[in-house]
């Protein structure tokens, strides 16, 4: 017989909690397997219905949500992607179902004095998922990376909402919002609602976030709700940018060409390797060559060198550049990691790993300079 253990029912019941938010995220991802079908040639209405067992209605939501229109004529005459581009899963649902992995855990209730400097975690799980975020933050470039955390966040802040906790003194709460620009745009519901020129510490009126100098004139204690962040919470602050600084994504790259001809590519996830744009440690690009048949459709291969307290990893990888938006991102995707190899260069006998997965490398490498906590990832406290 088990002995009754209140952590281990508490743990189990949060898990349980969590399926609301893998439940919420399923037409997110019939939504990018039905654009898929479409782009792969798929264009009667009825055959995408009956193959994912959804009605008509269900098919031109799925279709409009990824920016194509199944009614107009063009759209139908646009040539199918070939099957190799369709391999690629869609950028969003990879970075939330890692964002799970890496937050499920994390009770967010730093808010609370209680929580402050967050105690409930080690030292060594401040660290990797400082590097995580970092890492994720690379890749996917802050804006879509702010997106989806705050898309999880609001889930997260559901489980709060449904735990029943409140607030129980204003004197609970942590102290220290920044007031910020007021000509910003709040493109991720960051800031207060009701001042919008200051970080929230909690909810009020159920799903509004706000500050606390504000919560005080609109709530009361027992009524407000800590707001859920990650420990990593500052890392995805991100107030807002102009529209008009979204169309090329979060960072391009300009090639230029033997005919002296430039263009301008957006970086996507080759972002990870170049040195303006990646957050890995004393990090060092050796190398970048990019070139292919159809100056619309290149490749890129990059050799870099990263390390950390004398833990070292040279990275051979290469990307294919992917015009098409992800979503309904103003921007192109850019460069899609395709395989790559890594060698550790602080082991006597170093063993080279191939990849095709991104996120198993980042696992390996973080895990490879990070874990045992050699030095601490920069701003853990």
């Amino acid at each position: 017989m088990i002995e009754d253990d209140p952590t281990e029912r508490a743990r189990a019941l949060l898990k349980l909690g969590n399926w609301p938010i893998r439940r919420d995220n399923l037409p997110a991802d019939r939504a990018d397997l039905m654009a898929a079908a479409w782009r792969a040639g798929i264009r009667n209405i009825n055959v995408l219905a009956k193959a994912a067992d959804v009605s008509r209605d269900v098919v031109y939501k799925d279709l409009r949500s990824h920016g194509i229109e199944p009614t107009d004529p063009e759209a139908k005459k646009e040539p199918p992607v070939s099957t190799a581009a369709l391999t690629f899963q869609p950028a969003r649902s990879l970075l939330l179902r890692k964002m799970k992995d890496l937050f499920d855990d994390d009770r967010g209730l730093g808010v609370l004095v209680e929580y402050n400097g967050r105690p409930d975690m080690t030292d060594q799980e401040k660290t990797m998922q400082r590097a995580w975020v970092d890492a994720l933050i690379s890749l996917h470039g802050l804006s879509r990376a702010a997106g989806v955390y705050s898309s999880y966040a609001q889930d997260r802040q559901r489980e709060v909402a449904r735990s029943g906790l409140s607030v129980g003194s204003w004197d609970d709460l942590v102290l220290g919002t920044k007031p910020v620009s007021a000509w910003v745009r709040d493109e991720h519901d960051f800031l207060c609602v009701v001042c919008c020129g200051a970080f929230p510490s909690v909810i009020v009126n159920d799903f509004d976030p706000a500050c606390l100098r504000c919560a005080r004139d609109v709530s009361e204690p027992g009524q407000a709700a800590p707001l859920w962040k990650a420990y990593t919470h500052d890392r995805f602050v991100f107030p807002g940018v102009l529209r008009k600084n979204l169309e090329k994504g979060e960072s391009t790259i300009c090639i230029t060409y033997d005919d002296n001809e430039q263009r301008e590519y957006t970086c996507g996830d080759v972002a990870l390797l170049f040195p303006k744009s990646t957050r890995l440690p004393n990090f060092t690009q050796r190398s970048a060559q990019f070139g292919g048949e159809s100056r619309d459709a290149i490749t890129g291969i990059v050799e870099a060198h990263t390390e950390n307290e004398g833990r070292g990893f040279d990275i051979l990888a290469t990307f294919t550049y992917d015009p098409r938006p992800e979503g309904r991102e103003p921007h192109p995707y850019g460069f899609r990691f395709t395989a790559a190899r890594m060698t550790p260069t602080h082991l006597a006998e170093a063993r080279t790993t191939e990849y095709t997965d991104v996120y198993e490398l980042l696992d390996d490498l973080l895990t490879g300079l990070w874990g045992g906590n050699p030095a601490k990832a920069p701003g853990t406290s």
